[in-house]
């Protein structure tokens, strides 16, 4: 069972999005990171926002991140999602990738089980279109 049913509609990715998405089919989480300044970045841009260099190469994340941030949402915004409510939006944030995060959402847990700073580890889940997708679930201690 998915997090969010796979009946809701996948956008479109950007031309820049997507080779990330190309890399998630492969269950690898990947970040741009310029060649030039080294500065990682997400989401992908064709330009470093730091030195506006156009070359870029792609990095595997960590498997595991930590909770940057993070919402429950209660009110369906679509009406695909409205017996997935309340669910739960999180920023994730990754060691070592300064100012990289993602926005995913934490399976398989408590909305009260969340904190910022909660240690995640990465999981995929097959979403509309067999998309992979990046999810996290708690790091157990």
């Amino acid at each position: 069972m998915t997090y969010l049913p796979k009946n809701l509609p996948f956008p479109n990715p950007s031309l820049d999005a997507e080779e990330f998405w190309r890399h998630c089919n492969q269950h690898r989480l990947m970040f741009q990171r310029c060649s030039f300044c080294a500065i990682m970045r997400h989401p992908p841009t064709p330009y470093c926002g730091n030195c506006h260099s156009n070359n870029f190469e792609w990095i595997q994340a960590p498997s595991s991140g930590s909770i940057f941030s993070y919402t429950i949402v209660y009110k369906a915004s679509h009406k695909g999602i409205i017996n997935s409510v309340p669910y739960n939006i999180v920023l994730v944030e990754f060691p070592k990738f300064s100012d990289v995060r993602l926005v995913s959402n934490v399976i398989d847990v408590e909305p009260n089980a969340l904190a910022i700073g909660r240690e995640v580890f990465l999981v995929w889940e097959t979403g509309p279109a067999e998309q992979q997708i990046p999810r996290f679930k708690i790091k157990r201690e």
